[in-house]
């Protein structure tokens, strides 16, 4: 009787066991199927994003000043990476950096989920770093600005930081313009984090619109390399051209000088960011005695004709002296502008009301901003 009992007892343990399996299988595969399928697809399943490929930056003649390639990124996730002698190797192979480098920054890191290994790096080594299938190690697709004319046209287009945001020049003041809307995907990652399967896309990225400019390169070069050869011949510290099309007002070159190379800008000084073209202001000299004589001619106070007496070549004015190059003599008003004399155009200006010659130059347009969309322009 004792060892039937047992037996039983026995038998019945073994078929609640079953029983609990049976439901434990039906409860896995029909009652909670569509949660647990749910729940599968959300640590395999990822919606990752798509760059948008920047915009071009063309001279009027379609010639390329900034395209973007495609590039990859390399990071870790340094709690999931095995820093061994081998993997640390064969990474500092395609990084082209030293192991021990790789192995310092990841021990700096190991508190952390995510380091940066190398950004912008060409697609064919990305393919290759792909290829170790380690874990922890994670590539990431975008691209890259280049800039053909270098610093010819450094200035004008300006440069885009690593994350391919306009940072200076045409660059920073279009950036909305060139940069696009990325898009999205949904893809399938393996344990690692590797995506190994791209199911389908959500969102098509939109792609930069181009940018045209007035500029013509081939004035732009010309105007640059004078530029350099002046401030050699003259010493100078520096210098800037600007060539305008006088009948639309079109900018067609514009050059400065020092100048930088937008392709590698990590070294260089701020100073030479700045495009001194449109951001500094500077005395007209001479130049602003056309104006002044259109107020002069303006106020009726003086004809062509009439005669200034600028001798003896020099004189003072407000307790400050005022020179010609050489004593002119009499000169009439048009003799006056011929000749660019300092005194007769000072004699003149005292005749005239101040607000007159201020209203006339602001009707010209001086102390506003031309609106030329270069980011830091100076009104005058």
């Amino acid at each position: 009787m004792h060892y039937r009992a047992r037996f039983w007892i026995l038998i019945t343990m073994m078929i609640l066991a079953s029983g609990c399996i049976i439901y434990r299988m039906v409860s896995l595969h029909i009652l909670q199927r569509d949660f647990l399928l749910e729940q599968s697809n959300a640590r395999i399943r990822r919606v990752v994003n798509i760059p948008a490929h920047r915009g071009m930056i063309l001279d009027r003649n379609g010639k390329p000043l900034a395209i973007s390639a495609q590039v990859t990124s390399a990071w870790v996730n340094p709690q999931l990476f095995p820093a061994t002698q081998e993997n640390l190797h064969a990474l500092a192979a395609l990084l082209d950096t030293s192991s021990w480098k790789l192995k310092h920054a990841l021990q700096l890191y190991h508190n952390r989920s995510f380091m940066y290994l190398k950004r912008d790096i060409p697609p064919d080594c990305g393919a290759k770093l792909q290829a170790l299938d380690l874990p922890g190690l994670f590539l990431e697709d975008g691209y890259k600005r280049y800039y053909p004319e270098s610093d010819v046209m450094a200035h004008v287009v300006g440069f885009t930081n690593i994350d391919d945001t306009g940072q200076e020049g045409l660059e920073l003041a279009y950036d909305k313009y060139l940069r696009g809307v990325p898009g999205k995907k949904e893809v399938v990652k393996d344990r690692r984090g590797h995506i190994i399967a791209e199911l389908n896309s959500i969102l098509a990225p939109e792609e930069g619109h181009d940018l045209t400019l007035s500029v013509d390169s081939g004035l732009q070069y010309l105007a640059y390399s004078e530029l350099c050869r002046a401030i050699e011949e003259y010493q100078a510290r520096s210098g800037s051209v600007v060539v305008l099309d006088v009948k639309t007002g079109e900018v067609l070159a514009m050059v400065n000088f020092p100048s930088f190379n937008p392709n590698h800008i990590d070294n260089t000084h701020d100073g030479r960011l700045r495009n001194r073209a449109v951001t500094d202001q500077f005395e007209p000299g001479s130049t602003i005695k056309a104006f002044s004589m259109t107020a002069i001619l303006a106020s009726h106070k003086y004809r062509p004709t009439d005669t200034i007496n600028t001798s003896p070549g020099w004189m003072m004015l407000d307790g400050n002296v005022i020179k010609d190059v050489s004593n002119h003599g009499v000169l009439t008003v048009s003799e006056v502008m011929t000749k660019s004399s300092n005194i007769g155009f000072a004699i003149m200006a005292t005749h005239i009301l101040d607000d007159k010659i201020y209203n006339t130059f602001r009707d010209f347009g001086f102390g506003q901003s031309t609106y030329s969309g270069f980011p830091g322009e100076s009104a005058g």
